[in-house]
């Protein structure tokens, strides 16, 4: 399958890192069930980011249980990261790696559509988990302003690409 055009690309990535919006909206309306769902949305979004793992590398045709390995290894990985490191830094790191990832992803058009829908979900996650009741939604959304920039620094990494052919 071909690789995604930067057209494509530009606005798939938009409504996949819609998901932070969506996210905070989701904690905003259901306060109640925010602290007992805290716990699952962890281990979720390190779930979510071996998933998008798999499917960014599964293009370039590596055994399949090297990938499963692989992909098992970020999962542990990003878990013992928490253990050392703040959830807001482990969030940043996290969703750096998902628009890297979606760069990578972006060789194969069903892949990428496959990961920018996984991406949108791990935003719902991220925020749902990050969000702070005592804060307004304005204030939360700013708290996860860092986000935007990796939509941004993914479409870079794109166009670069398509510019040099690196990828």
């Amino acid at each position: 399958m071909a690789a995604a055009s930067f057209s494509t690309y530009f606005y798939v990535t938009f409504i996949s890192f819609l998901g932070i919006f969506f996210g905070s909206l989701l904690a905003l309306f259901t306060k109640e069930e925010m602290p007992s769902g805290k716990k699952h949305f962890s281990i979720l979004k390190d779930f979510i980011l071996a998933i998008l793992f798999f499917l960014a590398i599964y293009p370039f045709n590596l055994n399949l249980i090297l990938l499963i390995l692989l992909s098992f290894t970020v999962f542990i990985s990003s878990n013992l990261i928490k253990t050392i490191i703040s959830e807001r830094i482990h969030s940043i790191i996290q969703y750096s790696l998902i628009g890297i990832l979606l760069f990578f992803s972006s060789q194969n058009l069903s892949f990428f559509l496959a990961s920018a829908s996984i991406v949108f979900f791990f935003g719902l996650v991220m925020s749902s988990y990050n969000f702070n009741e005592k804060h307004g939604f304005l204030k939360n959304l700013q708290n996860l302003s860092f986000s935007l920039l990796i939509p941004i620094i993914s479409i870079i990494l794109f166009a670069v690409n398509v510019y040099f052919k690196i990828v």
